[in-house]
């Protein structure tokens, strides 16, 4: 007759089999974390330049650009068109079919609800622009986000519907 295995076995055996699961997890996540980094949203940066115009962009540029930096509003979005440009701007408003204008969505990352609005966004030294909502795929707000927000997104960015922004 056998006689069953002491704690030492095991804990020895439980702490094998733990290392072996976070070593395989390390190993699934890091090719997911090279996909990830390339949609990674850049924080958004106000530059003020010496004519007194200011200028929005994502993280700090790298040469020939002699502009101060002065924030890192929050308000400042990120807005993602169906053609696949984007601009930096503010979300100020939105507007309905019925032309009843609302608040934009406080969330981080968010895409209109309706394709039958129209949104209000301004961009420095820019007037009002009033843009379909039909032509906007997402609105975010890097400069709000929390890490694990940020991270979520990228992954949503580099897998289109694993996951919902």
């Amino acid at each position: 007759m056998k006689t069953p295995p002491g704690l030492e076995v095991v804990l020895s055996s439980v702490l094998v089999s733990l290392t072996f699961v976070a070593f395989a997890a390390l190993m699934l996540v890091l090719p997911l974390y090279r996909l990830a980094v390339v949609h990674w949203p850049e924080p958004i940066i106000e530059h003020v330049y010496a004519d007194g115009t200011t200028g929005l962009h994502e993280s700090v540029p790298a040469i020939g650009d002699n502009g101060v930096e002065r924030s890192r509003p929050l308000t400042a979005a990120r807005i993602e068109f169906a053609d696949g440009n984007r601009v930096l701007g503010y979300v100020v408003s939105v507007r309905n079919a019925g032309g009843v204008i609302e608040q934009p969505p406080s969330g981080t990352a968010w895409q209109p609800v309706t394709r039958e609005c129209e949104l209000a966004l301004i961009q420095p030294g820019e007037p009002v622009a009033w843009r379909a909502c039909a032509e906007i795929v997402e609105v975010s707000k890097p400069n709000r986000m929390r890490l694990v927000t940020r991270a979520r997104l990228a992954v949503a960015r580099a897998f289109p519907g694993l996951l919902s922004p």
